[in-house]
């Protein structure tokens, strides 16, 4: 028999976590505080915030609806001032944010409204994605009904992590799901979905993005994810359009199937080129990463081309020249930028991107291979950085500051199809499902819990009341054959400090005593360390863990609090025994 305890969520609180869809909370009536006026306020709409919030609507220049103006504010406004003040009142819903609205009625008298009249209101969302590592019921989260089809919970962990393992408890999810865990080098949310016959996303013509000015070059770099689903003509990046084209980047080439970075001179028939001597038409049906750079010196020499995939860092391809007539340098041309297809014509991408990236410097390999592991922190000379993670709308945003946003055509969508290194199923089980990740490298900032298959939930939605994402400790030895279980009452008679006796319900289920002997010094640091994390001294109360008492049995893993002190005793030199017991929570 052999234990392991999973203590250290990664999950927690400094996480960012996100859900594809998530069913809307709701916004409660108006409460007056101060109404000298006859008029009324109603507010309303379905709250898409994280948490609870209240909502105050002032008036602050008095009149009839239409002519009085108000302002308004949150409990979580800083400094207690308003967020936004002088907007008209109007019969009509006016957004505020997250959902909510609010619109004022007159009464029986002139004026409705009195500067300082004030109503408040609560909006709350009992079902929030950003508490799913909560098990409290009232909070779990939620997806909309019926649920998307797949569907996901996703985690910035802030910082690449690796986890152990993955425990998924009080769920609903059907058994013909499937469900996986998914980690990577950039967020697993979405990609962008280009159909290759009406797509392209356009960025316009901005100088960030363009590098000569007809007599010199400057120095650049471009790089992305891709996906292809026809591993030929694929452009993730290119500026200008027609005979006014500056450069192109991708599958490309004189065969339309080896990795290249063109640059132009004013017309399509001139140009610098270098293009890789290996054709890669195989590439097609896998996430690539590939990245070019370019020195600024006019010489094909300066250009080099690289290329990686999930698990193979990227290296620097071998290539050829592909120039044509006298070059000179780029031109500062007023055409559009594209990601996904090449200038004017009819050359664009099938398939994904993701993460594209331009910066006007020289990416060496060291930088080129830590943009693909997702540890690469230096924005200095980044020019323009699309994610593709929006995952709604028509807008793809530039994230390096500059304002570049792109706008997808007709032929493009959203995907949940994202580069993901970790890739493992979680087998299903009732209740609580779990998976001990066996991906050797596996240390990312991005995580995700993906459901697909269950749009058909009899429930009309997918539930999980708790996510837990970490490592764990086994000890190797030392311990005795055999658990100690015993039920424990779900009531408990406690003493009052005025010595009065109380009965208490309790949360607590399955008593599971483990008795430890032989354990060495570096095991006692070990449940030592495990005491530690799980201890809420704020609080005042130990935080959940999960323990499997039996990896021979999928359901000896439990949902469990401390229940008692940790006292080793030493027995011998290097020597210690206890007993560890574990309280089983219910859910």
């Amino acid at each position: 028999m052999s234990h392991r305890f999973l203590y250290s969520n990664m999950i927690g609180a400094s996480a960012t976590i996100a859900a594809s869809s998530a069913a809307a909370g709701f916004v409660g009536g108006a409460v007056p505080r101060v109404a000298n006026g006859p008029g009324s306020v109603v507010f309303s709409g379905s709250y898409t915030g994280d948490g609870p919030e209240v909502y105050t609507a002032e008036i602050d220049s008095g009149g009839d609806v239409g002519a009085a103006t108000f302002k308004w504010r949150k409990a979580s406004t800083s400094g207690g001032g308003w967020e936004a003040s002088g907007i008209t009142t109007a019969l009509t819903d006016i957004a505020l944010e997250a959902g909510v609205n609010v619109r004022f009625l007159n009464g029986s008298s002139s004026p409705a409204f009195e500067a300082g009249d004030r109503w408040q209101a609560t909006a709350t969302r009992f079902r929030s994605p950003a508490r799913v590592i909560d098990l409290d019921p009232a909070t779990k989260w939620r997806s909309i009904a019926p649920p998307a089809d797949p569907e996901f919970v996703a985690a910035d962990l802030g910082s690449a992590q690796a986890p152990d393992a993955v425990i998924l408890h009080g769920h609903n999810i059907s058994s013909g799901a499937t469900v996986k865990i998914q980690g990577g080098p950039v967020p697993q949310d979405y990609s962008a979905d280009m159909d290759g016959a009406a797509s392209g996303i356009s960025i316009p013509d901005t100088g960030d993005l363009s590098f000569g000015d007809s007599a010199t070059d400057s120095p650049f770099s471009v790089c992305g994810w891709i996906k292809m689903d026809t591993a030929s003509n694929f452009a993730p990046m290119s500026k200008g359009s027609g005979a006014a084209r500056e450069w192109h980047f991708g599958l490309l080439g004189d065969t339309g199937t080896k990795y290249e970075l063109a640059l132009y001179d004013d017309t399509g028939a001139v140009r610098l080129a270098r293009m890789s001597d290996t054709t890669y038409a195989g590439d097609a049906g896998s996430w690539i990463f590939i990245a070019a750079s370019y020195d600024g010196g006019g010489l094909s020499s300066g250009i080099k081309v690289y290329r990686g995939a999930l698990t193979a860092a990227p290296v620097e391809l071998a290539a050829s020249d592909h120039n044509a007539g006298v070059y000179t340098a780029m031109h500062n041309q007023a055409q559009p930028a594209t990601i996904g297809r090449v200038f004017s014509d009819d050359t664009r991408a099938d398939g994904h991107a993701k993460d594209v990236r331009v910066y006007n410097k020289v990416l060496s390999l060291s930088e080129i291979q830590q943009i693909h592991a997702g540890t690469f922190t230096d924005a200095a000379n980044l020019t323009g950085h699309w994610p593709l993670n929006e995952g709604t709308g028509t807008t793809a945003a530039d994230s390096s500051g500059n304002g570049n946003d792109g706008a997808l055509q007709s032929g493009d969508s959203w995907s949940t199809d994202a580069p993901s290194p970790v890739d493992e199923t979680v087998t299903w089980a009732a209740d609580t499902m779990h998976r001990y990740l066996t991906t050797s490298a596996r240390s990312f900032r991005y995580w995700r819990l993906l459901a697909s298959g269950d749009s058909g939930n009899a429930d009309g939605y997918l539930e999980i009341a708790e996510l837990f994402l970490g490592g764990y400790f086994e000890p190797a030895y030392g311990y005795e054959f055999g658990n100690v279980l015993g039920e424990e009452a779900f009531e408990e008679a406690r003493e009052t400090e005025n010595r009065a006796d109380k009965t208490i319900l309790l949360n607590r289920g399955r008593t599971a005593a483990l008795p430890y002997r032989h354990v060495t010094a570096a095991e006692k640091a070990s449940f030592l360390a495990m005491f530690r994390a799980v201890k809420d001294t704020d609080a005042e109360r130990s935080l959940p863990l999960f323990a499997h008492l039996d990896l021979n049995d999928a359901d000896s893993v439990i949902l469990a609090t401390l229940a008692g002190p940790f006292a080793p005793v030493e027995e011998g030199p290097d020597d210690f025994a206890f007993e560890l017991e574990l309280r089983e929570r219910i859910a």
